[in-house]
């Protein structure tokens, strides 16, 4: 009994003298959910792969589905400008990631090389920036990079790419995650 009565009273004398500093850890949290940042923002990975074809909107476009960690499945879109005729080739333009909680939008530059002993594989590769969006992607920011081929088949050419980067965005809503 006497053990018992000794463990107690060394656990209380330890809580009383470390309340204070525990406490003290949470005071900024106060009025906010659990795990969301204070100016109401998160950055998230952006890890995926896409794949799909040269086409779309016009001769200069291009379009794949996808997913991704942040967006889930996506389609993309974006327009090709070809810049110099040397190689490696280099490309920018405008790109856009749809998926069905909104929309990422933002540029790019990349490159693709036809190698010298031309296999049915171009190797492509580039980066990307984002630069606001729409839905639960209003006024996100991030950037990434992309790396892949282009593989010539019998229905036609098909990128394939993997995507890696962030993006910065307003705290989810629902889903568990509360709100502000």
């Amino acid at each position: 009994m006497r053990r018992a009565v000794l463990f107690f009273l060394v656990l209380t004398v330890a809580l009383i003298v470390t309340w204070p500093v525990l406490a003290s850890q949470n005071d900024g949290d106060r009025g906010r959910p659990r795990g969301h940042p204070p100016d109401g923002r998160v950055t998230l990975p952006l890890r995926g792969f896409a794949v799909g074809a040269h086409g779309g909107r016009g001769p200069d476009s291009l379009t794949v589905r996808g997913i991704a960690t942040a967006l889930g499945p996506f389609e993309a879109s974006g327009t090709v400008e070809r810049n110099g005729g040397s190689n490696p080739f280099h490309v920018s333009g405008e790109l856009s990631f749809a998926c069905n909680t909104g929309e990422l939008t933002g540029t790019y530059e990349g490159w693709y090389e036809i190698p010298e002993r031309f296999e049915g594989l171009i190797p492509v590769g580039g980066t990307f920036v984002i630069t606001g969006g729409t839905g639960r992607f209003e006024g996100a920011e991030g950037s990434g990079e992309g790396e892949g081929y282009v593989e010539f088949t019998e229905s036609g050419p098909v990128l394939r790419v993997r995507l890696d980067g962030t993006v910065t965005m307003k705290v989810p809503q629902g889903r568990g995650r509360g709100r502000e």
